[in-house]
């Protein structure tokens, strides 16, 4: 399956956005919308990006979170993709006997590192 690489999103839980924190992955922004919880939001938890590089802005109307596409660079593409590799790497860290082949993150295209990961919805 071809991932729609400007809806589907990887969220970084972290206070600092280029750290490595727990990432999560969606296939949608409507998805990440019902997860993501309204408080974090309000702290600043949370730094999103869909696949193809755009910056999201997360907010919060009505108890509600909010996600609103805002901006799209070289690095921001780059910085979402070393986020699907850096998760990559703890996947198969975490399953090291399932990968005999000795798969490289930085190979894979961006399908192939949403399906190692898995989504959270």
């Amino acid at each position: 399956m071809k991932l729609n690489l400007s809806d589907a999103a990887v969220v970084n839980e972290t206070n600092n956005a280029d750290a490595v924190g727990d990432i999560s992955l969606f296939k949608t922004l409507e998805s990440l919308t019902s997860w993501a919880e309204p408080v974090d939001v309000r702290y600043g938890e949370y730094f999103a990006y869909t696949l193809s590089g755009q910056a999201l802005a997360l907010g919060v109307e009505h108890h509600r979170v909010t996600v609103a596409k805002v901006g799209a660079d070289a690095a921001l593409s780059a910085h979402a993709r070393r986020l699907l590799e850096a998760t990559a790497e703890r996947v198969l860290k975490a399953r090291r006997s399932d990968n005999p082949v000795g798969i490289r993150p930085g190979s894979l295209t961006i399908d192939e590192l949403a399906a190692l990961i898995g989504f959270t919805r």
